[in-house]
């Protein structure tokens, strides 16, 4: 089927070579052009749709050019510029796209609504990304002037599920019926992403019932999303120096446990020296408890033992030496003898572990030590002094 279109006063005949859509209220074909071989859509539509005359007078990068247009009393006839690409329901695009696109919608609606016009029939089927990688605004069977002075709509177009309540009659439409659209279809495009902190409040408020509760322009919302890129953009170097002064004190601490002993025993004490009870940790492997028996009746001495501290302190010269108040059956007086340990972490010395018991006898010799298993096979003999020992304070405090 072929069709004469003028141009400029160039009469050109086009041939129609596949027809893309048709109804009882539409046709849509697409035509060549024989000589130059460039594509165009041509447009049948039943009634009057003056808007397409108003957009043949406007340019916008993101909207079709419009070629022709012929207005009659039963029909409208428009021939517009064929777009190479895919609408957005037929593929599948990153957060990063979407968000581009988003924008560019945003844009090509401040446009169209400055000059009065509202789409009324946004969905992803009439948003195309064509070949050069920008979004394409198409299908304005639906779209209208903005009249504020009426009440209502008198046309109830518009797609179900994208529209908003106002565009079925409720209320008289305006650019926040696009926006509502624009919301519904963007929650569609991202899926699980829409659920994401930085859409769901943007989506929630482009699609809120009330007109009132919704941006009131397209340009909002992409402020809206210039700000929250902002926002990430400023805290991802935030985050960014926070690592990193957290995995430079990490490597500062793996180096000094690699090489350097002090520093281990100081990340010992920070981490440990609270954690234990000073008292267990130095009779660990002893059962003070069992010690505790009836039979514990060992013989006590008050009177002056310094002769016999200062002989088992020569008998032990780095440990530490403590009298534990009783004698054995020699009458030998019986101290305990520890380990003692400086701690670089909190600068003070403190008993680190019971090494036994030994006696100073009378004729100032220093017995061989009594080890703490021992002492735990004795509790009749050495049970008391252990005990005297384990009630003592100084093991919960520095010694100096």
């Amino acid at each position: 089927m072929w069709y004469t279109v003028v141009r400029t006063g160039v009469v050109n005949l086009l041939e129609e070579i596949q027809i893309l859509r048709q109804s009882e209220r539409s046709r849509v074909a697409l035509m060549l052009d024989p000589r130059t071989g460039a594509k165009s859509v041509r447009k049948e539509l039943r009634g009057q749709y003056p808007v397409y005359a108003q957009l043949q007078t406007l340019s916008h990068p993101y909207l079709p050019q419009i070629g022709e247009v012929t207005l009659e009393p039963d029909r409208t006839v428009i021939l517009e510029e064929y777009i190479e690409g895919a609408t957005l329901d037929k593929i599948s695009l990153s957060q990063r796209q979407l968000t581009r696109l988003l924008l560019e919608l945003c844009d090509v609606l401040t446009f169209l609504h400055g000059q009065g016009i509202l789409h009324r029939d946004i969905k992803p089927s009439n948003l195309m990304l064509a070949a050069d990688g920008h979004l394409r605004l198409i299908d304005f069977d639906a779209a209208r002037e903005e009249r504020p002075q009426a009440d209502q709509d008198t046309r109830l177009l518009g797609t179900r599920g994208y529209a908003p309540p106002e565009q079925y009659g409720f209320a008289q439409t305006d650019a926040r019926a696009d926006i509502y659209a624009l919301g519904v279809t963007f929650r569609q495009l991202l899926g699980p992403l829409a659920r994401k902190r930085r859409w769901k409040k943007l989506l929630r408020k482009c699609t809120a019932l009330d007109p009132k509760d919704r941006y009131r322009s397209a340009g909002q919302i992409r402020r809206a999303v210039w700000l929250g890129r902002a926002r990430r953009w400023l805290l991802r170097p935030v985050l960014f120096l926070i690592l990193a002064q957290q995995l430079y004190y990490l490597a500062i601490i793996g180096y000094g446990i690699a090489t350097d002993a002090e520093f281990r025993e100081v990340l010992h004490g920070a981490i440990f020296e609270t954690a234990w009870l000073e008292r267990t940790r130095v009779f660990q492997g002893l059962d003070v408890d069992k010690l505790k028996t009836d039979r514990m009746v060992g013989r006590r001495y008050t009177g002056d033992v310094s002769r016999q501290t200062a002989r088992v302190q020569a008998a032990y010269p780095d440990k530490g030496v403590i009298y534990t108040g009783y004698l054995d059956e020699a009458d030998g007086a019986l101290f305990g003898v520890f380990e003692v340990r400086y701690s670089v972490y909190t600068g003070e010395y403190r008993y680190e572990r019971f090494l036994g018991l030994c006696a100073a006898a009378r004729d100032g010799s220093v017995t061989p030590l009594i080890d703490p298993q021992a002492c735990q096979a004795s509790p009749e003999r050495y049970g008391p002094a252990v005990r005297a020992l384990y009630d003592l304070d100084v093991f919960d405090t520095p010694i100096f």
